[in-house]
């Protein structure tokens, strides 16, 4: 149900090509799976020090094949400039790097209002043997977020890969 000249879109894209473009504060909000930074090895102090100064975060991030990173704190920074004054950004985290994924935002600006964790509302579930090849999180709970928030009222909604 649209509001009377009310726009709700979803964007796909890479995170800082898409914001670039992206005037100061016009979105409502911001839901991002972002890629964990999944690898084999812990970063060290002075690697952390270096990814809040700037610098790509080196955690070994080759993980079912795939290369997996910890978002840049420009990211979250350009996140923050593309968000309306009080918006939220509702950001996924994997268990094991939801902490330095954190740090970046923090960096960046961001204030924690609330967080779920397994622990809250929201589990992470576990299953064995499931299809890879589905994205659960596009099936199941990006839709459901966009109903509630579209019920809100929100403007505009983005999500980017």
């Amino acid at each position: 149900m649209e509001k009377s000249g009310a726009r709700q879109e979803v964007v796909c894209g890479e995170a800082l090509e898409v914001a670039r473009y992206m005037k100061d504060a016009c979105l409502d909000a911001i839901i991002e799976d972002v890629p964990y930074g999944l690898g084999n090895r812990e970063p060290t102090a002075e690697e952390i020090v270096a990814y809040i100064r700037g610098a790509a975060l080196d955690t070994g991030g080759d993980f079912m094949g795939k290369k997996w990173f910890v978002p840049p704190v420009a990211h979250w920074r350009e996140c923050l400039r593309v968000l309306k004054p009080g918006a939220h950004c509702l950001v996924f985290g994997g268990t094991r790097t939801f902490d330095l994924i954190a740090l970046g935002l923090r960096t960046a600006g961001f204030e924690f209002r609330d967080t779920i964790s397994d622990e809250g509302t929201c589990r992470w579930m576990y299953g064995s043997g499931f299809p890879k090849g589905h994205n659960l999180m596009r099936l199941f709970v990006i839709p459901e977020i966009e109903k509630q928030l579209i019920a809100q009222g929100v403007d505009q909604v983005i999500v980017w890969k």
